[in-house]
């Protein structure tokens, strides 16, 4: 018997020239086994590794936020698949340790400028910028973070700008700048 593995992830076992999906990969899906396989040969088979373990949103447009109050980016542009464009966040398919990447691009306004994960509904990971006294400063914020996270545990991604910030930006001439990516590092 064979185990197929990526990155420290089992996707698949292979016995006898028969090649079984993980199960726990999501319940197989999004895991698919190509071509024909025989004892010792996986030649001509591609293990196609799943996309919801990797994602990356971003915004389809700029977005009004109220100044001074925590406001979820509604990141509405799914890239490749994994994030959820109807209710903004990314739910875990698999245990494990996670990278998470985020920038938000911020219009003019003076002091505070922070952008927060939130896991599970509460306040988790935040990075920031303080600028006092520089109303033309547009800054983009940008934060990592690793992260062990549990099957079904959930993202999401929230912004704060001081006095007279009003709004995040999809992009900066043409280069998107508010977004999210995450993908697993290696499955529990």
């Amino acid at each position: 018997m064979a185990y197929i593995n990526l990155n420290g992830v089992a996707l698949a076992t292979e016995s006898g020239g028969v090649v079984s999906l993980d199960s726990g990969v999501t319940g197989g899906s999004g895991l698919t086994a190509l071509g024909t396989v025989t004892s010792g040969n996986l030649s001509n088979t591609a293990i196609v590794y799943p996309s919801q373990y990797a994602f990356s949103a971003s915004l389809s447009t700029d977005q009004s936020i109220s100044a001074s109050t925590w406001t979820k980016a509604t990141l509405d542009v799914s890239i490749f698949g994994g994030w959820d464009t109807t209710n903004y966040k990314f739910v875990c398919p698999r245990a494990g340790k996670w990278q998470f990447n985020f920038s938000v691009r911020f219009n003019d306004g003076v002091f505070g400028r922070f952008i927060k994960l939130y896991k599970n509904g509460s306040a988790w990971d935040q990075g920031g910028s303080v600028s006092y006294g520089m109303i033309t400063y547009t800054p983009t914020i940008r934060h990592a973070v690793l992260a062990e996270l549990a099957l079904d545990d959930y993202i999401e991604l929230y912004v704060n700008g001081g006095a007279g910030i009003t709004k995040i930006a999809h992009d900066d001439d043409g280069i998107i700048q508010t977004a999210i990516q995450g993908f697993l590092l290696i499955g529990a």
